[in-house]
């Protein structure tokens, strides 16, 4: 299950054919205020989140405010996206920071090819 929150005002896209793994987490807000001392401005206003097509976020994955993730990313078990995530990367851990890019998905579970080509399914 993922929750989706917006506690601030903001906005949270989610494109097409995304795959959402369980205790996922989003919100454009802190909740909270933080406030400069002298000048009582807020420090942390709400963000939007934009999360591409063709996105598989994994188990326990949190995207915090401001966050951006490119179309046909992974995002690994437990990750914490701040900022940007370009477009066919897999991207792990806190904060998320991408360890392999010209990556993508799939849904169905296809063998290993040993050396020979695979045709590539329409996603």
């Amino acid at each position: 299950m993922a929750h989706i929150s917006l506690h601030e005002a903001g906005k949270i896209t989610l494109g097409d054919n995304c795959m959402l793994s369980g205790d996922i987490t989003m919100d454009v807000s802190d909740m909270h205020s933080i406030l400069d001392v002298q000048s009582g401005e807020r420090l942390n206003p709400p963000r939007d989140i934009v999360i591409g097509d063709h996105v598989w976020l994994a188990h326990g994955v949190r995207i915090m405010k401001g966050a951006q993730i490119g179309q046909d990313c992974i995002v690994g078990s437990r990750a914490m996206v701040f900022g940007e995530i370009p477009a066919n990367s897999l991207a792990v851990g806190s904060p998320a920071r991408v360890v392999r890019s010209g990556v993508t998905w799939d849904r169905r579970r296809i063998p290993k090819s040993n050396g020979a080509e695979i045709e590539r399914a329409v996603i």
